[in-house]
């Protein structure tokens, strides 16, 4: 995205990143962790939050540190942890609460919602990690999830998955998908 951080990039009139952390806030948790790099000025934008700030120093590494962070975190509080993209401001609060709820009724192992276009976050998997669990570079939590077979929920979730913000275009077309 050239010289400029993607999460800091300006969103429904704030910065991208607070999108999916007020999702996270609006489902009603009792805690909401966002994993944070070495950039200052993500911090800073989700100030006046009610999050706790998980330092991932090993950002650089890719997605999977920051699920490792993540699970860490949430394992010292509760069982479970659910997982939000930050660079996806279109999650909606619906199917994260859907989600959870279903989660909160059945016996699997992890749970994931399916989209009209494909399986996406919110995810939600054992915290921590069980030890069998092995993550890498920029590999998150799917391959895993779909080797759980019948173990893992997938939540069928109406409409399309939010657009993860990678590219240019994709920016482009998450905010196209804003409410005018």
């Amino acid at each position: 995205m050239r010289d400029r951080h993607k999460l800091l990039l300006p969103y429904d009139g704030e910065p991208l990143v607070r999108a999916p952390v007020r999702a996270a806030i609006e489902a009603g948790f009792d805690r909401v962790g966002v994993v944070v790099g070495r950039e200052p000025r993500v911090a800073e934008a989700l100030a006046g939050l009610p999050i706790d700030l998980i330092p991932n120093l090993d950002a650089a590494e890719g997605v999977s540190s920051s699920v490792r962070c993540a699970s860490r975190w949430a394992g010292e509080r509760a069982d479970a942890v659910l997982l939000l993209l930050a660079d996806e401001p279109g999650i909606r609060t619906d199917p994260i609460r859907s989600l959870l709820a279903a989660w909160t009724r059945l016996p699997v192992a992890a749970a994931r919602c399916r989209y009209a276009d494909r399986t996406g976050h919110p995810v939600i998997v054992p915290a921590p990690l069980p030890t069998a669990v092995t993550l890498d570079g920029d590999q998150g939590l799917a391959a895993w999830i779909a080797s759980l077979g019948g173990a893992a929920l997938e939540w069928a979730v109406e409409g399309p998955a939010p657009v993860d913000v990678d590219t240019e275009e994709d920016y482009l077309a998450a905010l196209a998908r804003l409410p005018h």
